[in-house]
């Protein structure tokens, strides 16, 4: 298993159901996906602040919503 970095946008694509084209992009879902069932995925502090604070005030995102998804990060 190798490790992966996950970076904030890839994380924000997955909550921007606005933007059809970034998410055809990224196909941030499949890589999310695909990164935890092969890889040891890494996320930063820095990169759960930056999730939680766009998610949230730019995407709009229901701020639970938000912190839910980075609490099921410390199960990876």
């Amino acid at each position: 298993m190798s490790k992966i970095f996950l970076d904030t946008n890839v994380l924000l694509y997955t909550l921007d159901q606005n933007d059809e084209k970034r998410q055809e992009q990224a196909q941030a879902r499949m890589i999310l996906q695909r990164v935890t069932e092969d890889d040891n995925p890494v996320i930063s502090t820095q990169v759960m602040q930056g999730f939680y604070v766009a998610g949230a005030s730019q995407l709009g995102a229901d701020p639970l919503l938000a912190k839910s998804i980075i609490h099921s990060f410390e199960n990876m």
